[in-house]
């Protein structure tokens, strides 16, 4: 059986966010990104798309059945847990930027599932002290430091 954490960036301004899903399955831990065609967030839908397709993501498209939303973006990251935190992070600042959303923004995370806290920290920490080994300060998009 698979198990499934849910993690909710939430801008504090307004109702945009962004939904990141990590799966553990007995051939290891994946992450991966929805982002809904919400009310709220058909405005952003296709530039989101759009960015992290040229951006070099495989973007799926599932359809919900729901009229209120009735798809979602869908974006599952490969390779090893460190690789995928840094694409998670990639992505995170092209929904930010497709947002309109800059890095002095406020967010509020909500997460639901089990954690592994002590993981998540030192694969963070391991992907921070790697960026910073090859001269990177910060994200150079807008939303997301490291």
């Amino acid at each position: 059986m698979k198990k499934e954490s849910v993690l909710v960036i939430q801008h504090q301004c307004s109702d945009r966010f962004i939904q990141f899903v990590k799966s553990e399955s007995p051939s290891g831990p994946s992450l991966g990104m929805a982002f809904p065609d919400a009310p709220w967030s058909r405005e952003y839908f296709e530039s989101l798309r759009e960015a992290l397709s040229e951006d070099g993501f495989f973007v799926a498209v599932t359809e919900t059945g729901d009229h209120r939303v009735p798809r979602f973006l869908e974006v599952e990251f490969q390779g090893p847990l460190a690789g995928q935190i840094g694409h998670a992070l990639r992505a995170a600042a092209l929904a930010c930027h497709a947002m309109h959303l800059d890095e002095d923004e406020t967010f509020t995370a909500h997460f639901r599932g089990e954690l592994d806290s002590d993981s998540v920290i030192e694969q963070s920490l391991r992907t921070i002290r790697e960026a910073r080994r090859h001269g990177v300060k910060r994200n150079p998009r807008p939303g997301i430091h490291t």
